[in-house]
């Protein structure tokens, strides 16, 4: 399959993302190698975001929903994408001009890879507020095993299994069994994301069973942060599953103990 023959879904999963999604979008509209087609799945926002995204986004195809989690949505996008390629995008990031051909180049050069992953790089947002020090492992760029941060072939994903919908942080539980599943994972150094931390990113607030990370100073915002994206190492290193699960209930305890 020749580069700009390729068919690529890009796909965005949002609630209440309105003061990101239009950058977002931008970003994909922007791409040196323009996707085959965009989705948009809304799920249940209060704020216009699928408004916004229609008005961004006028040939994209969007969906709103009543709000049932993370999982569900990128399981919603993934049904209705008809890409041979498949790329996520969080509404609050952005993509680097080159993102998906970088990616495109390095799956179409070896039929073997299932997956590659681009090279993360946080950065905080302007705004004030911002729950998360500027010292946070969070913020080092890295390559790793997030779902905004990667491009699947379809036949990977269906080897793997769709997004769960029962989970907090379904994002975390994806990776997990694409390892299992024996997915061959490449790096894209020069595919590059820019991952927006504001304080309410989903890594970062979401329940995990009673955890609950809200009104949490700066260092424990960063211990959680360390705890749930724990298994995101230089390179391609991923922790086993039961690694991550007893670090998860180790921040649990110690959050729950301030």
């Amino acid at each position: 399959v020749k580069r700009d023959a390729a068919k690529i879904s890009a796909l965005v999963c949002v609630r209440n993302g309105a003061p990101y999604l239009e950058e977002a979008l931008a970003s994909i509209a922007s791409q040196t190698l323009r996707p085959t087609e965009l989705i948009v799945i809304d799920d249940g926002s209060s704020d216009g975001s699928a408004d916004l995204a229609r008005a961004a986004a006028p040939h994209a195809t969007i969906e709103s929903r009543p709000p049932r989690g993370l999982g569900y949505a990128r399981q919603r996008a993934l049904m209705l994408a008809r890409g041979e390629m498949l790329a996520f995008l969080d509404a609050d990031d952005v993509w680097d001009a080159s993102y998906l051909e970088r990616h495109l180049d390095v799956l179409l050069a070896e039929p073997s890879y299932d997956a590659t992953m681009a090279t993360v790089r946080p950065f905080l947002t302007p705004e004030k507020h911002v729950a998360v020090s500027e010292t946070s492992r969070s913020l080092i760029a890295r390559r790793g095993m997030l779902v905004g941060s990667i491009t699947l072939r379809r036949s990977a994903v269906l080897r793997v299994g769709p997004f769960r919908a029962d989970l907090a942080l379904p994002d975390q539980d994806f990776p997990m069994r694409a390892r299992e599943a024996g997915l061959v994972f490449a790096g894209a150094p020069e595919a590059i994301v820019h991952r927006r931390i504001h304080g309410n990113n989903i890594t970062l607030t979401a329940r995990a069973d009673n955890l609950n990370p809200q009104n949490l100073d700066a260092e424990l915002v960063d211990e959680r942060v360390r705890a749930v994206l724990g298994y995101v190492a230089e390179g391609d290193v991923v922790i086993p599953r039961d690694q991550f699960e007893r670090a998860l209930k180790a921040s649990e305890r110690r959050l729950n103990a301030n």
